[in-house]
């Protein structure tokens, strides 16, 4: 756990240098290590200086920074300072601030919070490190750093939850356990949480989730989160993720490699319920709805085999050609009650939907697609400030071909080719014409071989921020 103070100079620091900075020649230290450490990007140079440790950060050409770059030089100071058993130092970002101003906050205390993280795992003795970090900031005075810091830490906080859930073992997040986990986190931050049982999905016609989810003893669960930020606004901003927390493919059964590691196929589920959590505790002024279908997709007496018709909330039915297709069947009813029940105006969903994403654009990047090319541009905008990076797959009518089935609306499968593609347009059938935006975040949820400094072994908290900055991007203030 690390606990954040502000305004305070502890016998520890880290201090950012941005390459060339003659502010940083006067320290008297630039000149006699110039061999050494420069201000470059992401290198690192630690030294004693007026009897405190220091670890000086190069954050490389102003220019060139971005949020990923940014928080990737964060965590690698923490993790540097921490390397020498270190557990309470002081970041001063007055260097960062003078052009970043509050957006530095949520880079640096992301980049700490993130770097640091370590999923401590079913354990018998606590393994759990606390830090203590002060920011120190010259530009800005001492409640308004507190104010981006309290910010920023919400943000992160979603991120390390969105992880932890990631990281949680199968057997130990049921979708009744993640329900209740859901029910008990997001509760206090003002989230509403609600839970559909399995006879109330039966109720609803939710025959696509039920398909998926009858497969096991752990019965299927839709838990739907709200959050009233503005009740004077008609939008309701609705996310959509793929919970699906154990993936054996059912009889489109997985090989062993595959099976490693399917808790984390709930990648887009845990996402969403880090945002709206975020979201809640920095009280935005915009109305979120979050949906997640939770199922295990097991192979049993109970589970669907190809071959199987199925009919889904909105009345389609859909040919199930291949079971381990099953999270755009599940993603379909829970898209269907945003719009239908929880009435939401825009939709985005998220989903660790298909390996076809992850051999276009490997774990850099994650696939998207949409209906609303303005709607689009915003995320984009939103994802430019978490530090994420995203690329769009084009829906060409062409496509459409693919799901075309003899005997059913619909089929859960495309061809060998454009498997990503596919799956999106399936999914749009379900949207009913609202702004639409589909993540699928397959390469990018989870990494056994992190790329960057501020991931580990495990969930990566990817799309969380996105989410969250897209909503804040789209408060609706009202004078009052």
């Amino acid at each position: 756990m690390i606990t954040w103070k502000n305004e305070i100079f502890l016998p520890a620091q880290i201090k950012f240098v941005w390459e060339g900075d003659t502010a940083y020649q006067a320290a008297d230290l630039r000149e006699e290590n110039k061999h050494l450490f420069g201000g470059e990007f992401s290198k690192i140079f630690s030294t004693v200086k007026d009897n405190c440790f220091v670890v000086f950060a190069g954050m490389g050409k102003e220019e060139k920074l971005d949020g990923r770059k940014f928080k990737n030089v964060v965590a690698k100071a923490a993790r540097t300072i921490t390397s020498y058993n270190i557990d309470e130092f002081s970041v001063d970002i007055s260097a960062l601030t003078k052009t970043f101003d509050d957006k530095a906050y949520f880079d640096v205390v992301a980049g700490v919070e993130l770097g640091l993280y370590r999923y401590q795992g079913i354990h018998q003795t606590n393994q759990q490190k606390d830090y203590t970090v002060s920011v120190v900031d010259e530009n800005n005075n001492s409640e308004k750093s507190a104010e981006y810091i309290a910010k920023a830490k919400s943000i992160a906080d979603g991120m390390i939850l969105t992880r932890e859930w990631i990281n949680t073992p199968g057997n130990y997040l049921t979708p009744e356990i993640f329900a209740q986990d859901i029910t008990e986190k997001l509760t206090p931050a003002g989230v509403e949480v609600s839970v559909l049982c399995p006879d109330q999905l039966k109720e609803k016609g939710m025959g696509a989730l039920l398909a998926v989810g009858n497969s096991s003893d752990n019965k299927p669960r839709l838990i739907v989160m709200k959050y009233t930020g503005n009740k004077h606004s008609d939008k309701v901003y609705g996310y959509v993720g793929k919970g699906v927390t154990v993936d054996t493919g059912g009889y489109s059964l997985k090989n062993s490699a595959g099976l490693m590691y399917t808790k984390g196929d709930m990648g887009g589920a845990a996402a969403v319920a880090g945002a709206i959590y975020a979201i809640a505790k920095n009280k935005l002024s915009v109305n979120v709805v979050a949906v997640i279908p939770a199922a295990e997709n097991r192979l049993s007496n109970q589970s669907h085999i190809p071959g199987d018709v199925v009919t889904s909330m909105n009345g389609k039915t859909i040919e199930i050609l291949n079971t381990d297709a099953e999270g755009r069947l599940i993603l379909a009813d829970a898209i269907t009650y945003a719009v239908r029940e929880a009435k939401v105006t825009h939709l985005v969903d998220v989903a660790t939907l298909t390996g076809a994403v992850v051999g276009a654009l490997g774990t850099v990047a994650a696939g998207c697609t949409t209906n609303d090319e303005d709607y689009l541009n915003d995320f984009y905008g939103a994802a430019k400030e978490a530090g994420e990076r995203y690329w769009q797959l084009p829906l060409f009518e062409e496509y459409e071909e693919m799901l075309k089935s003899k005997v059913a609306d619909l089929k859960n499968m495309g061809g060998p080719n454009a498997g990503t593609i596919a799956a999106a347009l399936f999914l749009r059938e379900f949207v009913e014409d609202k702004p639409w935006i589909h993540l699928d975040i397959a390469g990018t949820s989870q990494t056994e071989a992190p790329s960057n400094d501020y991931h580990c072994f495990g969930g990566t908290g990817f799309a969380t921020p996105s989410l969250y900055f897209l909503a804040e991007r789209n408060q609706e203030f009202i004078e009052q």
